[in-house]
């Protein structure tokens, strides 16, 4: 057995650090009433390409600056700090919420048929072709679509006059100026996801990682880095030339309740040979 050569894949489970201190759901919780310490990891995080810790290291060193060459007379040396850097290639939308501090939501509509509902360009302007009205709700079953102009209650021809998706409907052709589109229709009997971005609070999370070393094939690899306060992407990209990554970085802290036995509370790594 090479115990030098590592090379690392699995996968990563997230969940609040404050639910782990909690009396249920976590045998009692961290130290919490009960003596075991075995934990609920939270969800799959999906797939990742990245997990690494980063240390700030901070080395001093006095030198004697007697002569041509500075002798060293001592040196020390500091951790001011680490960080978490995790790479995540699944665009869930949970993993979006995490990444842009978001409150994730579905939505499902029950609301009766929509009748010759106006849509209104504004005040003095005109539809044009390429013009286009947004669903706020993007459930819109255009088999049942209906289009009439407002003035004349005429009705407009899917493909010649407008083309219509669940989420929008675009003018192929122009109208006169403040006239608009009557639409008549119903409700797909599906749902939608939705992400508010920076609408939740930044908040401290426990990433647990089990994977095994394919160097190793008998090796079984676990950490636990236990507090971590996730920073939000810095860029988000909805056009792009390849798939989007999600690059996350996020301040490690000392998560005082592991502190027993010599225990580290920042993190953790264990190596299992089978």
């Amino acid at each position: 057995m090479n115990e030098c050569c590592y090379l690392g894949r699995g996968k990563i489970y997230i969940i609040e650090s404050a639910k782990l201190a909690q009396g249920w759901g976590n045998n009692g919780g961290f130290f919490f009433g009960a003596s075991i310490p075995d934990y609920y990891a939270g969800r799959f995080i999906g797939n990742a390409s990245a997990l690494g810790v980063n240390i700030a290291y901070n080395s001093r060193q006095a030198v004697n600056r007697t002569g041509l060459i500075f002798d060293s007379e001592c040196g020390a040396g500091t951790i001011d700090g680490a960080s978490i850097n995790l790479t995540l290639d699944c665009q869930s939308f949970s993993n979006l919420g995490l990444s842009l501090f978001g409150r994730n939501s579905e939505t499902f509509t029950s609301d009766p048929p929509v009748v010759d509902q106006g849509y209104y360009p504004p005040a003095g302007d005109q539809l044009v072709a390429e013009s286009i009205f947004v669903f706020n709700q993007p459930l819109v079953d255009t088999s049942t679509l209906i289009v009439k102009r407002s003035d004349t209650l005429a009705v407009l021809v899917d493909g010649t006059d407008y083309t219509a998706s669940q989420v929008a409907l675009t003018m192929l052709v122009g109208l006169p100026a403040n006239i608009g589109l009557l639409l008549s229709y119903s409700w797909l009997g599906t749902s939608f996801q939705t992400v508010d971005a920076f609408t939740l609070a930044e908040k401290e999370w426990t990433l647990t990682f089990i994977g095994d070393n394919l160097a190793e094939s008998n090796e079984k690899w676990m950490a636990t880095f236990f507090k971590v306060k996730l920073t939000p992407v810095s860029q988000y990209n909805l056009i792009n030339e390849d798939f989007q990554e999600l690059p996350l970085t996020g301040i490690l802290s000392k998560d005082h309740v592991q502190v027993t036995n010599g225990n580290s509370g920042y993190f953790q790594i264990k190596k299992v040979i089978q």
